[in-house]
C-alpha cells in the first residue's frame, strides 16, 4: 500500500494583537484563504503572533524565530513584517518562506506586496490633471535599526518612500512648484507636527493646495492640525492617500472617506498561497531564483480632490 500524501505544516506568521492590526482586521483574508485550504487537506497552519516584531520595533527578531524553528514548519509566510533582518534568519531556516506585504532587501525569498509607487503615481496624475502645484507628502518615519546601541536615529518607511515616489513622478517632478515631506515620528504630539508644517508653509512662502501621504493614518494626523495654519480640511486644500483593506469599502476607516488608491488583500493572499504552494509542490525548485508579485491599485475617487485646473 502506497503513503499517503503527506500533508505539509504552514507557519502563518501574523500580528494577531496589535490594536492597529484588529481595527483594520485587513489581513484576515489571508487567516481565512489558508483556513479554507486546511479544510481542503491541502495544508495545516498554525498562528504565530509576531506584534513585537512588526513596524521596526527594536526587539528584532525576538523569540519568534526560534519558536518557528522549534515548530518544524514545511513551509512560512510572513505577513506584514517589516524587517529585513527578520526575514533573514527565517530564510536560514530553509524551508519555503513568502514575505506578504513586504519586499525583503537582496531577494532573500518570495515575496507579494503591493506596488506603492505604481499606486502613487495614480495619485499624483490625479493631482497634476486637477491643476494641483503645492504638494505634501505625510511620511511615515520609524527608528533605524542599523544605529549605533543608544542612538535614537529614525529613517523614512521603505513603503512610504515607494508611495512618496510615486506621487513624485505623477506629478512630473519638477513641475509641481511646492513639494515637500512633512516626516511624523514615532510619538510625534499634535503640536510638533503643527510647528513642523508652519515651518515648512513658511520655508515655501506658500501654503498647500494638496495633502496626500502614507495611509489614512497619517492624513488624519496631519489634518488635526491643519486649522492650526489657518486651513480648513474641507475648503481649502485637496486630501488623497492609500487604503488596503480586504473591502474596498470598509466605511470603518477614515482613508476610504478620502480618495485614495486601493490595493487587494484577496490578491495578496492568493499570490502568497500560490507562490508557497509551488515551492511545496516541488513545481518550482527549492534552489530556483526568488520571485516577487507587485500588486497594482486602482483609483477610488471620493469627491475630495478639488478641481483647481484653469484657475
Amino acid at each position: 500500500m502506497a503513503n499517503a500524501k503527506r500533508i505539509p505544516r504552514i507557519g502563518l506568521l501574523l500580528p494577531t494583537h496589535s490594536t492597529y492590526f484588529q481595527a483594520g482586521n485587513w489581513l484576515f483574508p489571508i487567516r481565512e484563504l489558508f483556513e479554507k485550504k486546511a479544510a481542503e487537506g491541502l495544508c495545516t497552519f498554525e498562528i504565530i503572533g509576531t506584534d513585537k516584531q512588526v513596524h521596526g520595533a527594536p526587539d528584532l527578531p525576538g523569540p519568534a524565530v526560534e519558536l518557528v524553528k522549534k515548530l518544524a514548519f514545511d513551509g512560512i509566510v510572513a505577513c506584514s513584517v517589516t524587517s529585513d533582518m527578520y526575514h533573514a534568519q527565517l530564510a536560514q531556516l530553509g524551508i519555503p518562506l513568502v514575505a506578504a506585504d513586504f519586499d525583503p532587501q537582496g531577494r532573500i525569498c518570495d515575496a507579494v506586496s503591493f506596488d506603492g509607487q505604481q499606486g502613487g503615481q495614480l495619485l499624483g496624475q490625479k493631482l497634476r490633471e486637477t491643476g494641483h502645484k503645492n504638494v505634501i507628502f505625510a511620511a511615515r518615519f520609524g527608528r533605524d535599526l542599523t544605529a549605533p546601541k543608544g542612538a535614537q536615529a529614525f529613517v523614512e518607511d521603505e513603503v512610504s518612500i515607494d508611495r512618496r515616489l510615486g506621487v513624485l513622478t505623477g506629478l512630473e517632478g519638477g513641475k509641481a512648484e511646492m513639494w515637500s515631506t512633512l516626516p511624523i515620528f514615532p510619538g510625534n504630539s499634535n503640536t510638533e507636527i503643527a510647528e513642523r508644517l508652519k515651518r515648512m508653509i513658511d520655508s515655501y512662502g506658500r501654503k498647500p493646495d494638496a495633502l496626500t501621504g502614507h495611509d489614512g493614518g497619517y492624513i488624519d494626523r496631519v489634518r488635526e492640525v491643519l486649522p492650526q495654519v489657518g486651513l480648513d480640511p474641507v475648503r481649502d486644500i485637496s486630501i488623497c492617500t492609500f487604503h488596503a483593506r480586504p473591502s474596498f469599502d470598509t466605511p470603518a476607516h477614515s482613508e476610504v472617506n478620502v480618495s485614495h488608491t486601493v490595493f487587494s488583500v484577496q490578491e495578496m493572499a492568493n499570490e502568497s498561497w500560490r507562490l508557497l504552494e509551488e515551492r511545496l509542490s516541488g513545481k518550482v525548485p527549492a534552489k530556483a531564483a526568488p520571485r516577487l508579485i507587485k500588486l497594482p491599485g486602482r483609483f477610488v475617487d471620493r469627491g475630495t480632490i478639488r478641481n483647481l485646473a484653469g484657475k
